[in-house]
């Protein structure tokens, strides 16, 4: 574990979510720190570059077990920004390609984001870095699921605090919290509730359809990814996307008059069911060896 740069984090933030004193952040200070030491990484052309990890999304490398980890303390410990980097030929410097969101959900370097997220990454290398600017190379996708918009993946990282997920999905106007990072401010937390469940698209075929969660809670670009905490600080969703609702008057194009911004979340329900597949195929893999013949 490697820490490249001291960051300081977060302004006043009340509650159980942000517990200790308030902290500052750097968005600078944080793009410089991710750039030297996942550029350091890539010096060293020994892991994967975008198109590996793309690669790794088609072909989930599996987990052997479910995810487990302490709880974090602060909020922003477990919450990651995801990008990667690329050498422009020009200078000596390793440049970053944009960012978005993930959250650590297995103290073995596992972390959560969006399907789509990883599907659009560009560059040399791909890496995870911290509140305290750590920076972790991704090694490869575990286990991902295009339909609902959910990757994970394991980063070259050991002792990870975790974000709980929810026992029970967040209830309709039940208070709910988003930290991500939104066009690059970097560690933003914005609060709302839960507007609504409802299925997202049109199914392509019948059973098909996919649910989704409505919050009223801001967030933008960058924050892919980002958690969606319930006042216990336990995950009940994930950020997805936006969809915007326009209204057009006489002589005004309909684009020209925004009403709504729709929240669209990933209920934290469907990241569990992916993650309990991990258990049902380890649950397999012990019965069938309790099926074969002992050896002498």
């Amino acid at each position: 574990m490697n820490q490249f740069l001291s960051l300081g984090l977060l302004g006043i933030l009340c509650g159980q979510m942000w517990a200790k004193a308030p902290l500052v952040v750097d968005d600078s200070a944080i793009i410089d720190g991710f750039e030297l030491g996942a550029g350091r990484y890539a010096d060293e052309g020994t892991y994967p570059n975008a198109k590996a990890i793309l690669k790794s999304l088609k072909q989930p490398g599996g987990l052997k077990e479910y995810p487990t980890g302490k709880a974090v303390e602060r909020t922003e410990d477990g919450v990651y920004l995801l990008g990667a980097v690329y050498d422009c030929g020009k200078c000596d410097k390793w440049h970053s390609a944009g960012f978005a969101t993930a959250w650590a959900i297995g103290s073995e370097g596992i972390l959560c984001t969006n399907y789509h997220v990883i599907r659009s990454v560009k560059g040399d290398l791909v890496a995870a870095g911290s509140a305290t600017g750590e920076v972790y190379p991704v090694e490869e996708i575990v286990l991902a699921d295009e339909s609902n918009d959910i990757a994970i993946l394991r980063v070259k990282a050991t002792g990870l605090k975790v974000l709980p997920l929810a026992k029970e999905p967040a209830a309709v106007g039940e208070r709910v919290h988003c930290v991500s990072h939104p066009d690059r401010h970097f560690y933003s937390y914005t609060g709302g509730e839960v507007s609504r469940y409802y299925y997202h698209r049109k199914p392509k075929k019948e059973g098909d359809r996919v649910p989704f969660m409505a919050i009223t809670a801001d967030y933008a670009r960058g924050s892919s990814g980002g958690p969606i905490l319930n006042e216990k600080n336990e995950v009940v969703g994930m950020v997805s996307n936006t969809s915007n609702i326009y209204y057009g008057k006489k002589g005004q194009k309909a684009e020209n008059v925004l009403q709504m911004v729709m929240k669209n979340c990933v209920p934290a329900f469907k990241i569990k069911e992916l993650l309990e597949q991990v258990s049902d195929e380890t649950e397999d893999d012990v019965e069938e060896a309790a099926d074969l013949p002992s050896q002498n």
